[in-house]
C-alpha cells in the first residue's frame, strides 16, 4: 500500500509538471515563428518525455494494482449478504451452486490463499449476495495465517447473515463435536444472525439445527433458503415519492 501511494505522489507530479510544460510552449509556440515554433515543439515533447521516463517504474506499479483490484469480490454494500461457513465437505459449495446456478453465475476472486466465491439470487424481489468462503471459515480461529484472519474481519462486516452447514453423519470428514466447536466460535465472532442447517438429511440428522436439507437429493433447499432470508430481514430502501 505505501508503494501505491508513492507510485500515485509520482503520476499526479507529472502531470502536473506536463501541465505546466505544456502551458509554458503553448505561449511560445503561439508568439513564435514557424521555425522557432517547430523548435518549441520539439524541445515540449523532449522534455514531457524525460518526465515520463522517470516516472516508468510508477505507472508500472499503478498498473498492477489496478490488475489486482480487478480481482477483488464485487460485493455491493446497498445489498444484503449471506456469508456461508462450516467445515470443508459438509455441502457449502453444493448449496451455493444450488441456490444461484439457475439464477446467475458464480464469480470465483483470488482472495488471501485461496478463492471467495459470490453467487446472487432474488427473493421477493430483493438481490441478495451468497458468499461462499472456502479456506476461510471452514477451520479454528488459531489455524488461520495473519492475512486470513484480515479476511474473516472483513467477512463479519460484510455479513447480513451467516448460514453454519453442519454434517451430522460425518461423512465430511470431520467429527460433529469439532463442527460445533467452530459453530460457537464464529457465532462470537459476528454480530450478524446465524443459522444452523443440517446438510446430508438423507443420512443423518442427529443434531439441533435450525433447518435440514439434502442438497445431493434436492430436500428442503428452498426452504433453508426462506430460513436465512427470514434471518437477514432486510428492508430495502425506498426513495421517496415526489408528492412527499
Amino acid at each position: 500500500m505505501d508503494r501505491l501511494r508513492q507510485a500515485l505522489s509520482e503520476v499526479t507530479w507529472a502531470g502536473n509538471q506536463i501541465e505546466a510544460l505544456r502551458d509554458e510552449y503553448a505561449s511560445k509556440i503561439r508568439n513564435s515563428d514557424t521555425e522557432t515554433a517547430k523548435k518549441h515543439r520539439k524541445q515540449a515533447f523532449a522534455r514531457m518525455a524525460d518526465i515520463m521516463d522517470e516516472i516508468e517504474d510508477d505507472l508500472l506499479a499503478v498498473g498492477e494494482a489496478r490488475d489486482e483490484l480487478k480481482t477483488l469480490p464485487d460485493i455491493r454494500p446497498d445489498e444484503p449478504a449471506i456469508v456461508v461457513a462450516g467445515y470443508p465437505n459438509v455441502g457449502k459449495s453444493s448449496f451455493v451452486n444450488e441456490v444461484t446456478n439457475a439464477r446467475n453465475a458464480i464469480e470465483s476472486y483470488p482472495f488471501t490463499t485461496t478463492a471467495v466465491h459470490v453467487g446472487h439470487f432474488e427473493h421477493d424481489h430483493i438481490r441478495y449476495q451468497i458468499v461462499d468462503t472456502p479456506g476461510l471459515l471452514d477451520r479454528p480461529e488459531d489455524e488461520r495465517n495473519d492475512i486470513e484472519a484480515q479476511a474473516v474481519s472483513a467477512l463479519r462486516h460484510l455479513a447480513d447473515a451467516v448460514l453454519f452447514v453442519v454434517d451430522a453423519s460425518g461423512q465430511c470428514g470431520y467429527p460433529l463435536p469439532a463442527q460445533l466447536e467452530l459453530r460457537e466460535e464464529l457465532a462470537a465472532q459476528f454480530d450478524a444472525p446465524m443459522v444452523t442447517v443440517c446438510n446430508k438429511s438423507d443420512v443423518s440428522t442427529e443434531v439441533e439445527a435450525d433447518a435440514y436439507m439434502s442438497v445431493t437429493e434436492g430436500e428442503n433447499v428452498d426452504a433453508v433458503l426462506d430460513t436465512v432470508v427470514e434471518a437477514v430481514d432486510w428492508t430495502p430502501d425506498i426513495p421517496p415519492s415526489r408528492n412527499d
